[in-house]
């Protein structure tokens, strides 16, 4: 899993799609993005000052795959691997709404010190371990929603970094993923609205925030086969305390836009379709070292099974 992904929403829309498909699936690909963030190893390895970072062109490939099996009317064991790592858990349906429980699991690297000036910078493996809970409800006939909670233990296998700034610690996540039905021209048509707040308490205080951020958009069928899906984020990061790297205590605007093109059935083929991802998101923080942006772009096969 590639963390200079991790910060696009790209993970909850899916996931919120794949909430009122239930469809088991795997999908394959590549893609390409333009990425600024000096915290992810694909940023230059030598820095001379602290300052935004530059431009980097990247192609990467692509995988997300999910398979669930009933094992009864109202037990469901999965598993699924996308953006945002891998997962196993169970579904529980029953008169009260549906539960959801499981484990999370991502590796990914980063900078042993991304403050280093002046010397190579070298990586760290980083690993994510943890296990969350969610609870579907229906309000009403046209509504689906889920309420999630993850908790997850993120360590880094070396940091060469003060100890104000050291950056494992445990990640405490609240979702609240609503999706609205509808049809306009007798096509079905989706509203999608989420709201999540995420804790990150690190060892080092200048390393932990509060995120607060939003999610709305649609998806609709173009035609029987075709899927447009367009979202958009807002959000805010706030860090705990001042950052003496940077001499200030650091805080960051959010924003982003995600795009999903699909084809079903393409050239009559079951159970076969194609999907185009595109999207953009930006930190901007109020230091220029921590500005961050992504650009990417990814081509996709998927089979349906």
């Amino acid at each position: 899993i590639r963390e200079k992904m991790k910060k696009i929403l790209l993970y909850i829309l899916l996931a919120t799609i794949l909430f009122a498909n239930e469809q088991n699936y795997i999908e394959i690909g590549g893609g390409s993005e333009k990425l600024k963030n000096n915290f992810s190893p694909e940023s230059r390895k030598t820095i001379i000052q602290l300052n935004e970072a530059q431009d980097e062109n990247e192609s990467f490939p692509y995988f997300e795959m999910y398979y669930g099996h009933n094992l009864n009317d109202t037990l469901n064991l999965y598993v699924s691997s996308d953006i945002n790592g891998a997962h196993i858990g169970s579904l529980i349906n029953s008169d009260f709404g549906v539960f959801d429980f499981g484990l999370k699991f991502n590796l990914s690297k980063e900078w042993k010190n991304p403050f280093l000036k002046e010397v190579d910078r070298e990586k760290t493996d980083v690993t994510e371990i943890g296990f969350y809970t969610g609870y579907g409800l229906s309000l009403f006939d046209n509504h689906e929603g889920m309420i999630k909670y993850e908790l997850s233990t993120i360590e880094y296998s070396k940091e060469t970094i003060n100890n104000d700034l050291k950056r494992e610690g445990n990640r405490h996540l609240f979702l609240f993923e609503n999706k609205f039905n509808s049809k306009i021209f007798d096509n079905d048509l989706s509203y999608i609205t989420n709201l999540s707040y995420e804790i990150y308490d690190a060892k080092g205080k200048s390393s932990s925030y509060n995120k607060y951020e939003l999610l709305v958009g649609t998806t609709i069928n173009l035609t029987e086969n075709f899927l447009f899906s367009i979202f958009s984020n807002i959000g805010k990061k706030d860090y705990e305390e001042i950052n003496l790297e940077v001499n200030k205590k650091i805080n960051a605007d959010i924003f982003g836009i995600n795009t999903i093109f699909r084809w079903d059935k393409p050239f009559s083929y079951e159970n076969i379709y194609l999907n185009i991802k595109t999207g953009f998101e930006k930190e901007y923080a109020n230091h220029s070292f921590y500005n961050k942006e992504n650009t990417y772009s990814i081509l996709s096969i998927g089979y349906k099974f």
